[in-house]
């Protein structure tokens, strides 16, 4: 009798099973650890474009040398465009009386329009990509109210890829 020292095709079938599933999970162990943390950093990035988002607008509506903020709907869309003045000029980069406007552009930005008698042309900083819808309702007293009013607590909805955001900023 002849003594074989190899491996039978079963023995080598259950080596291979074995080992698939050894790699399989590996592989799905590796999928979720990368999916977990591209899911936290864009929870991350969201946060800081909300903490962003709010300290610009609260900066420019505390800034604000009247209190008449002029809200108009786009006729295209639901989207708000909320314009007003302010002492927080961005292209002067210091306190000097600007008007300021914030809407959606037709590319889908959320942009900081800022504008004075002396500038040729005005200052425009597109803030946010993906924005779907903008809404802006000032606080009347006793409730949010969708019209022009003359009030300096605002509440921001904002819906960027989804992602819905409330921003209230101001003071009475």
């Amino acid at each position: 009798m002849k003594q074989n020292s190899g491996f039978t095709l079963i023995e080598l079938l259950i080596a291979l099973l074995i080992s698939s599933f050894v790699i399989m999970g590996t592989y799905s162990l590796l999928d979720s650890t990368i999916n977990a943390r591209e899911y936290f950093s864009s929870q991350q990035n969201y946060q800081k474009i909300y903490k962003s988002l709010y300290q610009l607008i609260n900066d420019d509506i505390i800034s604000s040398a009247d209190k008449q903020i002029r809200v108009q709907k786009s006729p295209m869309d639901d989207n708000s465009e909320v314009s007003f003045h302010t002492q927080n000029s961005l292209y002067f980069n210091q306190s000097m009386g600007v008007d300021v406007s914030y809407y959606v552009d037709d590319d889908g930005w959320l942009v900081r329009e800022e504008n004075h008698k002396i500038l040729e042309n005005p200052m425009v900083i597109k803030l946010i990509n993906n924005v779907n819808s903008f809404t802006v309702r000032g606080y009347n007293g006793n409730e949010y109210s969708d019209r022009s009013f003359e009030t300096k607590l605002l509440k921001f909805n904002i819906d960027i890829n989804g992602r819905k955001y409330e921003v209230v900023t101001g003071a009475f």
